[in-house]
């Protein structure tokens, strides 16, 4: 267990070789019963880039879907290792596990004063292939961006699926970051259908 748990940290010490480093940890039930070596790591690569939080440990507790989930901030805050902490625990101890597509009502705004109190699980297409596909020795593990959304985000990715969702946030160019970001839509009449958007 050991061996594997620093073949994650060596991964994503790759991945987001930043100069701000923690590793964080949530504690009490339910996460310490059902993933007890469970962490977080907080990096932030440079003054001006967001900052990363990474669950460690996940892909070690459910052996038939070995992922590990991580999300953005553009401030720092325990907040954030509450909600991988919560996000690890359903995935672990559900009976379906959360892939790509998945969407999950938080019950709270992701950060104070934000519209967004959903989370939307995409690969990270934004980010190098090889950060979000590697090898904890012999198994492989598929690492999921938590991407904050809206009520109405999560409606239309259940109606129209994730990559017309995708499709539309990465067309606005929109900040994901951004408490306040503006929800995305699917195209008006006269616009390019929905039929064009998907993957």
């Amino acid at each position: 267990m050991i061996d594997q748990i620093d073949e994650l940290w060596t991964h994503f010490d790759r991945s987001w070789p930043g100069r701000e480093h923690r590793d964080l940890h949530w504690p009490g039930k339910p996460i310490e019963d059902a993933i007890p070596w469970f962490h977080v790591r907080e990096v932030r690569e440079t003054s001006t880039s967001p900052w990363t939080y990474v669950s460690v440990g996940t892909s070690l507790a459910r052996p038939d879907a070995r992922h590990e989930f991580f999300l953005q901030a553009s401030e720092p805050s325990l907040e954030h290792v509450e909600t991988l902490a919560w996000v690890a625990h359903w995935h672990v101890v559900r009976p379906m596990p959360l892939s790509h597509g998945s969407v999950l009502k938080i019950g709270r705004p992701w950060v104070t004063a934000s519209r967004n109190d959903h989370l939307a699980v995409v690969r990270p297409y934004a980010f190098p292939p090889e950060i979000g596909n590697f090898h904890v020795g012999d198994d492989h593990v598929s690492l999921l961006w938590l991407l904050p959304i809206s009520f109405a985000e999560a409606r239309l990715i259940r109606r129209h699926g994730i990559g017309v969702f995708e499709d539309l946030l990465e067309a606005s160019e929109l900040n994901v970051v951004d408490r306040n970001r503006p929800p995305v839509g699917p195209p008006q009449a006269g616009t390019d259908s929905l039929s064009t958007l998907r993957r």
